[in-house]
């Protein structure tokens, strides 16, 4: 028999907390926190939605829109578009549920491979732009981060 604490109450005795079977996760591929930039166009481009990704896997994302979408429906058919270096990509996608700005979207298999290398590459894009304004910043100060120090 378990015991428990009650607030408010001692514990007579251990505390034992309660333990559930670990269960496997569903997802068939692991989610990176990434903050991109989307929009997510329902209703056959009839309304765009603009907001963020919260973070992305191969097989989707969860994003945060600007404001509360209305009559957005599980099932429903969608794109994303991001925009990349002057170029606007749009990719096919399902939603798979919303609870007010949050939308979680799942890519059609046909398009999975090219949402992965898109954001692959935004992620080092950002890590390289990181690395320029390194290099700027230390060239105002007469460093070169090159040296070690």
């Amino acid at each position: 028999m378990k015991k428990r604490f009650f607030p408010g109450k001692a514990a007579p005795g251990p505390v034992i907390a309660e333990q559930s079977p670990q269960q496997p996760s569903r997802r068939q591929w692991p989610r990176e926190s990434a903050a991109i930039p989307m929009v997510l166009v329902v209703d056959a481009g009839k309304r765009r939605l603009s907001g963020i990704s919260k973070d992305v896997s191969l097989g989707g994302a969860a994003l945060t829109l600007a404001k509360d979408p209305e009559a957005i429906q599980p099932d429903q058919e969608a794109k994303v578009e991001i925009q990349f270096e002057g170029s606007v990509y749009r990719y096919t996608c399902r939603i798979l549920r919303a609870t007010g700005t949050q939308v979680f979207v799942a890519m059609d298999e046909k398009n999975r491979a090219q949402f992965a290398s898109l954001i692959s590459l935004m992620e080092l894009s950002s890590i390289r732009d990181n690395f320029n304004l390194l290099n700027r910043w230390d060239s105002t100060r007469g460093t070169n981060n090159s040296s070690g120090r």
